[in-house]
C-alpha cells in the first residue's frame, strides 16, 4: 500500500527548442562547450544559431529541469506545483497549457510584464545526446521577494535544481520558508559547471538543510566527491541525504542510503532512441513519486529506469501516453509560431 505524497518545485519556466543535427552540422557550429553539456547564450546568439537552420527542423516542447521532474511526478497521479518566473508572451501561454495538461499546478508561476520567457536550445546528435544552450530573461529577475510563504501552502516536499544557485537570494528565501514549515528537500546537482563553481557552498547548504534525496549524473558526482567510480560517488553523496542516486546513462544507476552498500540498478533499454532530452528529469520525478509513496530506494530506481526508457523513445521531454503502444503517435510541434 502506497501513501499519498505531493511535490513542490523551484525552477526555471523554460521553453525547449529541439534541433536534431548531424555530426558534421554539430562540428561546424564550433561551440566552446563539450557535447552533452550546458552553455548559456544570449538571446541574440541563440537567434543567430537558429537562423542557420530551416524553421521546420526546430520543434518546441515544455522544458526546464525541475518542471520536467514535476511533470513526471504528476504523471504518476500525485499533486505537483511549480514555483518559477515567466514572461508575458505566447511562449508562456504554451508552457502554462502544457504544464496544466500534465497535471502540474501553475499558480506558483509569476508572469513578468516586459520580459520574455526563458528558452533553451537543445542540439540532439545522432547518438541521442543533447547539448543544452539556454538563455534567460524572466527567470533572471529572481530575487528574495519572488515568492511568498503562501506559495508553499499544502505541500510537504520541495525539489530544487542546481540552477537555483545562480539566484542565491531567491534560493535562501524559499529554503527558509520551506524549512520553517518542515518540508523535506530533494536536490538535483544539475550541471558539472555548477558543481565546479559552487562545491563548497553546496556542501554547506546540504549540511544546513538535510536532504531526503540527492541526484547527480556520473560526471556531476565525480566533480562533487572526486571519484570517477559511480558506486563510490553514490556512497559519498549519501553522507548528505537519506538516499543518493547517481545515473550513468546506459550503465544504469547506483543508489546508496546511509549505512547501506550502494546498489546497482540496470538501465532498461528503450524501445528506440529518439533523444535523451528529459530522460534524467523523468527518472527523478518517478523516483520521487515512488520513494515518497513508500517504496524502498532500489525499487524506486527500477521504476524510474523503466519510465525514463519510455521518455527516451519520444521526442523532447515528452511524457509517455498511459498506453505504451500509443507512443508511436506522438508528434513533434513545429516552432514557426514562436521564432
Amino acid at each position: 500500500m502506497t501513501t499519498p505524497c505531493n511535490l513542490l518545485g523551484l525552477g526555471n519556466v523554460l521553453l525547449d527548442l529541439v534541433l536534431t543535427v548531424s555530426e558534421a552540422e554539430f562540428n561546424s557550429l564550433r561551440l566552446p562547450v563539450p557535447r552533452g553539456q550546458v552553455m548559456r547564450m544570449t538571446s541574440a546568439e541563440q537567434t543567430a544559431l537558429l537562423s542557420r537552420f530551416p524553421a521546420e527542423r526546430i520543434h518546441r516542447y515544455p522544458g526546464g529541469s525541475c518542471a520536467n521532474v514535476l511533470r513526471a511526478f504528476a504523471w504518476h497521479g500525485h499533486p505537483a506545483k511549480l514555483l518559477g518566473l515567466a514572461g508575458d508572451d505566447e511562449a508562456a501561454d504554451f508552457l502554462f497549457q502544457s504544464f496544466q495538461d500534465a497535471g502540474v499546478d501553475t499558480s506558483g508561476i509569476r508572469r513578468l510584464s516586459g520580459h520574455t520567457t526563458d528558452c533553451c536550445l537543445a542540439l540532439v546528435t545522432p547518438d541521442g545526446e543533447r547539448t543544452m544552450l539556454p538563455c534567460f530573461d524572466a527567470g533572471a529577475q529572481a530575487n528574495a521577494d519572488s515568492f511568498q510563504d503562501t506559495a508553499i501552502d499544502g505541500y510537504d516536499h520541495l525539489h530544487l535544481e542546481g540552477y537555483n544557485l545562480r539566484f542565491p537570494a531567491m534560493l535562501e528565501s524559499v529554503l527558509a520558508l520551506a524549512k520553517a514549515r518542515g518540508l523535506r528537500f530533494s536536490w538535483d546537482l544539475g550541471d558539472v559547471s555548477l558543481v565546479n563553481a559552487h562545491r563548497s557552498k553546496l556542501q554547506t547548504l546540504f549540511r544546513a538543510n538535510p536532504l531526503a534525496c540527492l541526484f547527480a549524473n556520473q560526471f556531476e558526482a565525480q566533480s562533487f566527491v572526486g571519484s570517477n567510480d559511480a558506486a563510490t560517488a553514490a556512497a559519498a553523496l549519501a553522507e548528505f541525504a537519506e538516499c543518493a542516486v547517481v545515473t550513468a546513462n546506459a550503465d544504469g544507476a547506483w543508489v546508496a542510503a546511509r549505512n547501506t552498500p550502494p546498489m546497482h540498478i540496470p538501465a532498461v533499454p528503450p524501445p528506440r532512441i529518439v533523444d535523451t532530452v528529459g530522460a534524467g528529469d523523468s527518472f527523478q520525478g518517478t523516483f520521487l513519486a515512488s520513494y515518497y509513496s513508500g517504496f524502498p530506494p532500489d525499487e524506486a530506481a527500477r521504476r524510474a529506469s523503466s519510465f525514463a526508457s519510455r521518455v527516451i523513445a519520444l521526442p523532447g521531454a515528452t511524457m509517455p501516453p498511459m498506453a505504451p503502444q500509443a507512443e508511436n503517435n506522438v508528434k513533434a510541434i513545429p516552432v514557426q509560431s514562436v521564432l
